[in-house]
């Protein structure tokens, strides 16, 4: 039996996490029984997937996320799907990766930090409020099957701010790309440095 599955993230950026772990999905299960589809605004092209497009016209970042939330919502309903994994705050996932934490505790760690009068604004904001109110909805909903955390900082985060059942919450780590990442890599480092003349042992940032 096919699995149609749903996947659910805003906008792609060529370097989002969340956007390279969308691929890696897309790769993993195009070789399984997956009938896969990728809900977004946009996405660079799909070989194995269909691109189910949410783009309502919007200005600004509140309308942006909140009306795009509403047409994927939407969307999964009328295309009846068998789960609904989303890389978004919505209320409507049924499996959620928290790859972004916990906005609450977020804006808490920025606020600390300022001025007393931009603390109180910001926390006044319309778009940090809507995003207080999404993700609690979405921590919370009862439609909700499983969060995907990628530390156990995140999973006690949620737990500790959440009415959420910790079996339902999980501590996935990130994968690691072993040929992009490979130690045999470093040799071909020292032969760069050395052909632009730079020193081998200190430390290069780019």
């Amino acid at each position: 039996m096919t699995l149609r599955l749903a996947l659910i993230r805003q906008r792609y950026r060529p370097d989002g996490g969340a956007e390279r772990f969308v691929s890696r999905v897309i790769e993993a299960l195009q070789q399984d029984d997956v009938e896969l589809t990728v809900i977004a605004r946009s996405w660079e092209a799909l070989p194995s997937a269909r691109l189910l497009r949410c783009d309502p016209f919007h200005l600004g970042r509140l309308w942006r996320d909140r009306s795009f939330a509403r047409c994927a919502c939407r969307a999964a309903e009328q295309h009846d799907f068998d789960l609904v994994q989303s890389h978004e705050r919505i209320p409507c996932a049924e499996v959620y990766r928290a790859g972004d934490g916990v906005h609450a505790t977020w804006l808490e760690q920025r606020t600390r930090v300022l001025p007393a009068w931009r603390a109180w604004t910001m926390r006044q904001n319309p778009y940090h409020r809507y995003l207080l109110r999404t993700e609690k909805a979405l921590f919370e909903s009862p439609a909700l099957r499983a969060v995907i955390c990628n530390s156990h900082m995140v999973r006690e985060d949620i737990l500790a701010r959440f009415a959420i059942d910790e079996s339902r919450v999980h501590v996935i780590y990130n994968g690691v790309d072993m040929q992009r990442f490979h130690p045999r890599l470093r040799g071909q480092a020292q032969s760069l440095r050395a052909a632009l003349g730079l020193p081998i042992d200190p430390p290069l940032l780019l």
